[in-house]
């Protein structure tokens, strides 16, 4: 559940970010059906991940190859659901661009969120990773501009994978192999 709160404190950094870099009612709207979008596949995952009786190892497997094929539906047919939410064809535009950017992301998610069911991170590391966000969004902006704010989330998604990797598969190969604490799951 933290999850989804985190995700939706990074939509609202994100939608602050792209207000204070242009006040456009297009990339406002744009970004709001990206963030449905994106917040409805991790609602799916983090369901599926709190319901399923499988195996962990197995369960990373299934989230990451649905958030896969999931961004690659979307990446066919954002046009089409751009267009049920809105009719402008600035928005829809700008939400095709926005997410073949956003979607990147999706798969790194389930390591994150899978990593966030294992060991539940306290408050304050939570606090630490917004503030985290918030920095790597804005010196994105500050450099790349628009593109800056949108590829902030794809980034910190990948930092945090990166980070996860190092710390449960290579590190914790002492406790158990490969897996290290992945394999110690009911």
């Amino acid at each position: 559940m933290k999850n989804l709160i985190v995700t939706i404190v990074y939509f609202l950094i994100t939608k602050l970010n792209i207000y204070q870099y242009d006040n456009n009612l297009i990339y406002q709207a744009g970004i709001d059906v990206l963030q449905f979008l994106y917040f409805v596949a991790l609602f799916a995952v983090n369901l599926y991940l709190l319901t399923s009786t499988k195996k962990r190892p197995t369960l990373l497997i299934y989230s990451t190859i649905f958030l896969i094929l999931y961004s690659l539906i979307l990446r066919i047919l954002l046009e089409e659901i751009a267009k049920f939410f809105t009719p402008v064809q600035g928005i829809i535009n700008f939400a095709k661009y926005a997410g073949k950017i956003y979607f990147i992301s999706l798969p790194f998610a389930s390591f994150r969120i899978l990593e966030t069911q294992i060991k539940p991170p306290k408050n304050y590391i939570i606090f630490l990773r917004i503030i985290l966000f918030s920095i790597i969004t804005i010196l994105l902006k500050k450099f790349f501009g628009l593109n800056g704010i949108l590829y902030s989330l794809p980034f910190y998604e990948f930092i945090s994978f990166c980070r996860i990797i190092f710390t449960h598969f290579i590190h914790n190969i002492k406790q158990g192999g490969f897996y290290g604490r992945f394999n110690n799951f009911k």
